[in-house]
């Protein structure tokens, strides 16, 4: 069967002499890409046959060439999903690929293929993967930073199902200094009166251009070299020389990028920023092979290069299938995994919050039921309510009444729940004060592969470390660890394959290893028997929350751990004539702590205080929350 060749034209002249594949409401593109990632992928999918599954591949492959970062991103996207539906028709259409000149295609290709490889639970899939992946590269290595990391990771993948191919693991040998031309040279080029070479070189000269000064520079200040400005210098001067080798010149592009001068942010790129891009990738590989990576913000010696996380933020995360900007829920419903929120009066506060009226009770929060019947528990919420006016009521920016919760669970050793217990009672029986966010936090954790999650060395701040952020003179009887850590997406905005990039909770790898659990997907992860642990709140504003199947805290007793948890909350009234809140401002804050005791959460203490500006707490107010289940 006929299909398009990427050896019967020069990259050049595909891009100069083909349209744009642009995602404009129901074109082609946009339906095909659609059925790629459909928004439902796990509801009822069905096998691709392979023939369509290696069409489809050859067809969004191509699209992997876009500077459009909106169809690139979800072509990557759903690669990933056909890939998952017909995994003989990916590979075979990778293979397909061999010998392609675009690395910006095989970068993508890569990390699709990446992807699923990290997502398959089967070793069927992942040596196929592999070995599509070997034929795709065989006879040219790439110097891409990004493309050489997706490879490796889809050989460690294979190599743990006994595959016998390359292990392409760092460094990888390339020498160093690149070819580049000398200054001199660019700058004739780039001279006055016309500055024909100004879209490139004054975007990636550093005195000139975003990408330079925050691109480039950010990027190379990660390795450890005697003369940081030389080597900005030569890797300025390799990107200009590396996008003219691509064939860019502005007779042949000036007509077609056209328009495409809005800015550094703007999703549809010039085919010039697509070969900067390339070319920074293949420098930053080469730099990798040739120099190690410094602590910039600390004190540890200088390190050998492992991960590109190291050095760049990544631009997508193609182990993520679920949509960030899709929720199920009607208007006013309230989803399982958050069955409560506060109650609002129907009138306009007049006057400061003075106690906790309408404010649900963490009990009901922390145990949660599933439609099945199945009992889950918060290892972590955060919860927002705002008290609603009618429109006409908010088109005179009347003050909305609001409150926030907060509840964060914690591993503790079960030898020391008493001493635990006794501590969070407080020395008057009243409980700890939570407010200020002194007890430890989660890890933050972005710029990763959720997919690579746990065990890649990039995932090592998330392994429930749970030291507190403020030790004042507070000393806590017992050996905390955090059961969550929160996943950040790539950490930056580039990413554009939907509206919103999906953010959500997992599970530590403290957790992960005393439960036993195994690789999960999108958020979820299963044990022995069936999805162990989850955050469904994804997709859902206003709500983020970690569930725990509830049977598994018999798992956690039997490995010596309970669970502890804090509660801190707010309720306050927000004004919206921005002026600063006078001596009058008042607000409420509680706190509260739980354990789990023989299966049943009961709560430890509880306080609540009325709150005045640069005194803080003033007055006890009078709460009571459910001593128990």
């Amino acid at each position: 069967m006929p299909t398009l060749r990427h050896d019967q034209h020069t990259i050049r002249v595909r891009e100069t002499g083909v349209g744009s594949n642009r995602d404009d409401d129901e074109n082609a593109v946009a339906v095909l890409l659609d059925w790629g990632w459909p928004k439902n992928a796990y509801d009822g999918a069905t096998r691709l046959p392979d023939d369509v599954a290696r069409l489809a591949t050859l067809i969004i492959g191509w699209m992997l060439a876009t500077p459009d970062r909106r169809v690139r991103d979800r072509a990557t996207k759903a690669l990933v999903s056909i890939g998952e539906r017909g995994v003989a028709g990916l590979a075979e259409g990778l293979t397909r690929f061999a010998g392609c000149d675009d690395p910006y295609v095989n970068e993508r290709l890569s990390a699709a293929a990446c992807a699923v490889s990290l997502r398959a639970a089967d070793p069927v899939t992942v040596v196929a993967i592999a070995d599509a992946a070997a034929t795709m590269v065989a006879g040219h290595w790439p110097r891409n930073l990004l493309t050489r990391d997706f490879l490796r990771r889809i050989s460690v993948a294979a190599g743990a199902h006994d595959w016998e191919g390359p292990d392409w693991l760092p460094p990888y040998d390339e020498a160093w200094p690149p070819a580049a031309m000398p200054l001199e040279e660019i700058e004739e080029m780039d001279a006055p009166p016309d500055y024909r070479y100004s879209a490139i070189w004054g975007s990636v000269h550093r005195q000139f251009g975003d990408f330079g000064r925050y691109v480039i520079r950010s990027a190379i200040d990660n390795f450890d070299v005697s003369d940081g400005e030389e080597l900005c210098t030569l890797v300025e001067r390799f990107v200009f020389t590396r996008v003219l080798e691509l064939g860019w010149t502005p007779e042949g592009f000036d007509e077609v990028e056209s328009g495409r001068h809005g800015g550094h942010d703007s999703p549809v790129e010039r085919y010039g920023k697509k070969y900067q891009w390339i070319a920074l990738y293949e420098v930053l590989g080469m730099l990798t092979d040739n120099f190690q990576i410094k602590d910039r913000w600390g004190s540890d010696d200088p390190r050998p290069y492992e991960y590109p996380e190291q050095v760049v933020y990544l631009d997508i995360d193609p182990t993520v299938l679920i949509h960030g900007d899709v929720s199920d829920l009607e208007e006013n419903e309230q989803p399982w995994f958050a069955p409560v929120a506060a109650n609002f009066p129907n009138e306009v506060a007049e006057g400061y919050p003075a106690d906790l009226d309408g404010v649900p009770d963490p009990m009901d929060l922390i145990a949660v039921t599933a439609p099945g019947g199945a009992g889950w528990l918060s290892l972590v919420r955060h919860a927002s309510w705002t008290q609603v006016h009618l429109p006409e009521i908010s088109a005179l920016a009347a003050p909305n009444l609001n409150v926030w919760m907060q509840i964060r669970g914690y591993l503790v050793p079960c030898a020391e729940v008493s001493a635990l217990r006794e501590w969070a009672s407080g020395p008057d029986g009243g409980g700890q004060d939570w407010d200020g966010r002194w007890m430890a936090e989660n890890a933050d954790v972005h710029s990763r592969l959720l997919g690579a999650f746990p065990v890649s060395p990039d995932w090592d701040w998330a392994d429930g470390g749970a030291e507190p952020r403020r030790f004042g003179d507070r000393v806590i009887p017992a050996n905390l660890s955090q059961p969550v850590a929160w996943y950040g997406g790539t950490g930056t905005s580039r990413e554009a394959a939907g509206t919103d990039e999906p953010t959500g909770f997992v599970p530590s790898r403290a957790l992960f290893n005393l439960l036993q659990l195994r690789p999960g997907r999108d958020f979820q992860w299963p044990d022995g028997t069936g999805l162990a642990v989850q955050d469904p709140s994804v997709a859902v504003n206003e709500v983020s929350t970690l569930l725990l199947r509830r049977d598994l805290t018999e798992c956690l007793a039997a490995a010596g751990f309970c669970l502890f948890w804090t509660v801190l909350m707010n309720k306050q009234r927000q004004d919206h004539d921005h002026v600063r809140p006078n001596d009058d401002y008042r607000w409420v804050s509680a706190s509260a702590s739980y354990l789990i005791d023989e299966g049943r959460i009961e709560l430890v203490a509880s306080k609540a205080w009325l709150c005045l500006p640069g005194v803080g707490r003033s007055t006890p107010i009078t709460w009571r929350p459910k001593a128990s289940e």
